[in-house]
Protein backbone atom coordinates (compact mmCIF):
# COMPACT_ATOMS: atom_id res chain seq x y z
CA UNK A 1 0.00 0.00 0.00
CA UNK A 2 1.22 3.45 -0.81
CA UNK A 3 0.45 6.84 0.68
CA UNK A 4 1.75 10.34 -0.02
CA UNK A 5 3.48 12.62 2.47
CA UNK A 6 1.87 16.08 2.71
CA UNK A 7 3.79 19.36 2.91
CA UNK A 8 3.33 19.17 6.70
CA UNK A 9 4.95 15.71 6.82
CA UNK A 10 1.64 13.94 7.44
CA UNK A 11 0.46 10.67 5.90
CA UNK A 12 -2.92 9.00 5.80
CA UNK A 13 -2.98 5.46 7.16
CA UNK A 14 -4.71 3.45 4.43
CA UNK A 15 -8.32 2.49 5.18
CA UNK A 16 -7.52 -1.22 4.90
CA UNK A 17 -4.93 -0.84 7.71
CA UNK A 18 -7.22 1.36 9.86
CA UNK A 19 -10.03 -1.17 9.49
CA UNK A 20 -7.81 -4.17 10.27
CA UNK A 21 -6.43 -2.53 13.43
CA UNK A 22 -9.77 -0.90 14.29
CA UNK A 23 -8.06 2.50 14.52
CA UNK A 24 -10.18 5.53 15.34
CA UNK A 25 -9.42 9.27 15.42
CA UNK A 26 -7.36 10.02 18.52
CA UNK A 27 -5.69 6.58 18.69
CA UNK A 28 -1.93 6.68 19.19
CA UNK A 29 0.53 4.78 17.00
CA UNK A 30 4.31 4.44 17.30
CA UNK A 31 6.71 4.21 14.36
CA UNK A 32 9.87 2.14 14.78
CA UNK A 33 12.67 2.35 12.21
CA UNK A 34 15.26 -0.43 12.19
CA UNK A 35 18.89 -0.16 11.07
CA UNK A 36 17.96 -1.20 7.52
CA UNK A 37 15.34 1.55 7.19
CA UNK A 38 12.32 -0.76 7.54
CA UNK A 39 9.45 0.89 9.41
CA UNK A 40 6.95 -0.77 11.75
CA UNK A 41 3.82 0.93 13.02
CA UNK A 42 2.43 -0.24 16.36
CA UNK A 43 -0.72 0.69 18.24
CA UNK A 44 0.11 2.25 21.62
CA UNK A 45 -1.58 1.99 25.03
CA UNK A 46 -5.34 1.67 25.43
CA UNK A 47 -5.82 1.58 21.66
CA UNK A 48 -4.64 -2.04 21.66
CA UNK A 49 -7.42 -3.16 24.02
CA UNK A 50 -10.15 -2.83 21.42
CA UNK A 51 -8.58 -5.23 18.91
CA UNK A 52 -7.26 -7.71 21.47
CA UNK A 53 -10.35 -8.48 23.60
CA UNK A 54 -8.98 -11.88 24.61
CA UNK A 55 -6.19 -10.28 26.63
CA UNK A 56 -6.70 -9.67 30.35
CA UNK A 57 -6.16 -6.16 31.74
CA UNK A 58 -5.67 -4.85 35.27
CA UNK A 59 -4.32 -6.20 38.53
CA UNK A 60 -7.28 -8.51 39.12
CA UNK A 61 -6.69 -10.21 35.77
CA UNK A 62 -3.19 -11.59 36.37
CA UNK A 63 -4.02 -15.11 35.22
CA UNK A 64 -5.23 -16.32 31.87
CA UNK A 65 -8.56 -18.04 31.54
CA UNK A 66 -8.16 -21.73 32.39
CA UNK A 67 -4.85 -21.33 34.26
CA UNK A 68 -4.70 -23.28 37.50
CA UNK A 69 -4.05 -21.67 40.90
CA UNK A 70 -0.85 -23.04 42.47
CA UNK A 71 -1.25 -21.44 45.90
Amino acid sequence: MKTTITAKGQVTIPKQVRDRLKLQPGDVVDFIVDDNGAVQMRVVGDSIKKWAPSLRWGPSDQTRKGASDTS
